[in-house]
């Protein structure tokens, strides 16, 4: 009997190594005692960053830590990744008391969107910032879903959309439009092809152009009568005025509304307002709709993190929680 223990044991053993073995080639985490070692120490200097920064508290701190090891151990992310997420959204302005609201946000919207932490921290920082959003747990659940819910309905990705945001964003927040309103119009034109910053530039040059009363622009609004376009565009309804351009070059021909895309958003943004265009008034408006209707829903019913959980269920997502919960348990052996 002995013997047939030793044997089975052996074999149990092999079986868990070899499995582990495979955790590791999939996650590319390093499982052994010195990587271990190393995730812990690099995890302390993170939150030892994070409380500088932020000036928290002794009491502020100790939730940030429980944070983290609760997020690794629930999400793909391990405790040095969310910690240097820490840094990045401290880095951006974010307070102790806001990065406990916000940093589940911020790694859900990571995890949905296949984008590091850092990443995600600096594309809901910055575009929260640029259109003068507070830094509250609704408004960041806000932010990040309305990204979630145009990146799984257009063909364009969270990346792409941050990218396109830089480029349009201070502009949208400075003319008082939303990030709803700019994200249905970067999704309609990501379905024809215009992404990131060709997209983020097409709406940009269109806000500018009408804002500073462009001459090409202005000779287009008085030739074409589209009077009901540029109000809606100066008094902070965008979608409002990207419906009325709608209906109001309904009658006109293909080459007529390629002159009028022209004059409004330049050579380089034509394109993608093309794009709007052609969609239509009832496109654009069922669009609105959508997003609005999800995010009314209940945290954990919008696209966020229906999206993350879903990434989380694959045998990749589960392996990566294991190899999180790995970390964390290191912390809190040498904790003790």
């Amino acid at each position: 009997l002995g013997n047939v223990a030793t044997t089975i044991g052996g074999a149990v053993g092999n079986v868990a190594g070899k499995f582990m073995e495979v955790v590791q080639a999939v996650t590319g985490t390093d499982l052994s005692f010195s990587g271990l070692v190393s995730t812990v120490a690099g995890f302390e200097e993170n939150m030892a960053r994070v409380g500088v920064l932020t000036g928290a508290s002794n009491e502020e701190f100790r939730k940030m830590n429980e944070l983290t090891q609760k997020l690794a151990m629930n999400s793909n992310f391990g405790i040095e990744e969310i910690s240097s997420g820490m840094i990045d959204m401290a880095s951006a302005g974010f307070n102790a008391n806001q990065i406990l609201e916000n940093m589940a946000t911020v790694t859900k919207l990571a995890t949905s969107g296949n984008i590091d932490l850092a990443r995600s921290a600096e594309i809901v920082a910055n575009g929260m910032n640029a259109f003068n959003m507070e830094l509250t747990k609704g408004n960041v659940l806000d932010f990040a879903n309305t990204l979630a819910v145009v990146a799984d309905k257009s063909a364009t990705d969270i990346n792409q959309l941050g990218t396109a945001l830089s480029q349009c964003g201070a502009q949208a927040g400075a003319m008082g439009y939303s990030i709803q309103d700019v994200g249905v119009l970067l999704g309609i034109m990501a379905d024809s092809g215009v992404k990131a910053g060709s997209a983020g530039t097409a709406l940009k040059n269109v806000m500018n152009r009408v804002a500073s009363g462009n001459s090409s622009a202005a000779k287009a609004i008085q030739e074409y009568n589209l009077h009901g376009f540029e109000q809606a565009m100066l008094t902070g309804d965008l979608t409002g005025a990207m419906m009325a351009l709608c209906d109001e070059t309904e009658r006109y021909t293909p080459a007529q509304k390629q002159a009028i895309a022209a004059a409004l958003a330049g050579a380089y943004g034509m394109n993608g307002l093309l794009a709007v265009m052609n969609e239509g008034k009832e496109g654009i408006k069922e669009y609105c709709e959508e997003l609005e209707k999800q995010n009314a829903l209940e945290e954990e019913r919008r696209r966020v993190s229906v999206l993350s959980q879903e990434v989380l269920d694959t045998t990749k997502g589960k392996m990566q929680q294991l190899t999180s919960t790995l970390g964390v348990l290191a912390s809190e052996v040498k904790e003790k």
